[in-house]
């Protein structure tokens, strides 16, 4: 909470949550935020691709903007 923020992106990221238990693994919880890069497979290189625009675009936007808070305050 002490990031700034924090106070917008904590309530959003547990509304869209909900319950934990719904989500065997932790990378599944990215998915279900669309943060994951979507992969393109070409012989033995996979190139990363973007961002897939699904989930939820609040939540994400906020997570967003508080991760880069996080890097850049350093």
């Amino acid at each position: 909470m002490t990031v700034p923020g924090a106070p917008i992106s904590a309530p959003a990221f547990l509304a869209i949550i909900d319950d934990l238990e719904r989500f065997k693994h932790a990378r599944e919880v990215g998915r279900c935020l669309g943060l994951t890069a979507t992969c393109y497979p070409s012989g033995k290189i996979d190139r990363p691709g973007r961002i897939p625009i699904c989930g939820d675009a609040f939540t994400r936007t906020c997570l967003s903007k508080a991760a880069h808070m996080v890097l850049t305050m350093v």
